[in-house]
């Protein structure tokens, strides 16, 4: 579809230097590429921040990505040549659009109930070593 082109291809090129072509040839690749550098981002925001991080920064983008995906508009003849049920493909990606748009609302509507004085899980760098052995010598 027109568009689709740069909404779907992997546009960092020190993942992927030919764009869609290596997303298509090497998709492990990047997978891990991306994952690492999803790691990294969120290690670099402060623990308190990370949830209204991601909600507005990673969950926002894919929302809004899948919704302009679900909107592209495909030719027919184009997608029966490659063998592609259009209709099958333009529900899933519907559905898709719909799970996404339906996740950031829960995720916000948590968010926003959740006190932040509510008790949290500490980061698991700050849990080190040190702990786990105290808890076996009490044993």
């Amino acid at each position: 579809a027109r568009g689709g082109h740069k909404l779907v291809a992997c546009g960092n090129r020190a993942c992927c230097p030919n764009g869609l072509k290596d997303m298509i040839e090497d998709p492990r690749q990047h997978a891990a590429f991306q994952s690492f550098a999803r790691i990294n981002e969120i290690a670099s925001v402060p623990d308190l921040n990370r949830v209204p991080h991601f909600l507005k920064g990673r969950l926002a983008e894919a929302d809004r990505s899948a919704r302009q995906i679900k909107d592209l508009k495909f030719s027919l003849e184009e997608a029966k040549e490659r063998k592609i049920d259009a209709s099958k493909l333009s529900k899933r990606l519907e559905d898709h659009s719909r799970k996404l748009a339906k996740m950031l609302g829960s995720f916000e509507d948590l968010h926003e109930s959740r006190l932040d004085a509510a008790p949290r899980a500490r980061p698991i760098a700050a849990r080190g070593k040190s702990e786990l052995l105290q808890r076996q010598e009490k044993k």
